[in-house]
């Protein structure tokens, strides 16, 4: 994550001073927290790693503790990653990168569809529909091969031919 300097949830600056705060006797990220600490206090953890279920159930449980109107999971935060960075561009290979995932099939169960993109892809559809100009469907008797359009935008795929070798036509004259 970027840092956010000057913020007080700066991600970088709030790691490191998690980091700081570590026991340095133990060697693992995540710690058990003192019963007991305060600001200035070298170390705010027990020299003991926090356990594999207390992670597995770190959302759902910090989801209850803060009153939130939805309860969390770990794998809800990482479907919304992916889903937040596939809304904003990024590919396929640079959310996996992120998110851990080994295949594409594996990622696309985890990106949503909200509303809003629904509504925009019912009106892209709908557009197609009632614009000439953005009409890609055949009529009745046309082939791929007499499809026109506007002479900058007019693409058209043959018998034979697949989205990687897609070819523009010449303004009909």
């Amino acid at each position: 994550m970027p840092e956010n300097s000057g913020s007080e949830y700066c991600p970088v600056s709030s790691f490191e001073k998690y980091v700081n705060k570590l026991n340095p006797e133990c060697d693992k990220l995540w710690q058990r927290p003192k019963d007991q600490f305060w600001e200035e206090d070298p170390s705010w953890y027990y020299n003991i790693p926090v356990g594999e279920k207390t992670l597995g159930n770190f959302m759902s449980y910090l989801s209850k503790k803060c009153n939130l109107s939805e309860i969390y999971t770990n794998h809800s935060i990482r479907a919304t990653g992916a889903t937040v960075l596939a809304k904003n561009s990024y590919c396929n290979a640079q959310i996996m990168a992120v998110t851990g995932h080994k295949s594409v099939a594996s990622l696309s169960l985890y990106q949503r569809v909200d509303n809003d993109d629904k509504i925009r892809m019912g009106q892209t559809l709908t557009e197609s529909i009632t614009e000439p100009s953005k009409a890609l469907a055949l009529t009745a008797g046309e082939t791929s091969s007499n499809i026109r359009t506007e002479p900058s935008k007019a693409l058209a795929l043959t018998a034979g031919e697949t989205s990687s070798n897609i070819r523009a036509l010449p303004p009909q004259g």
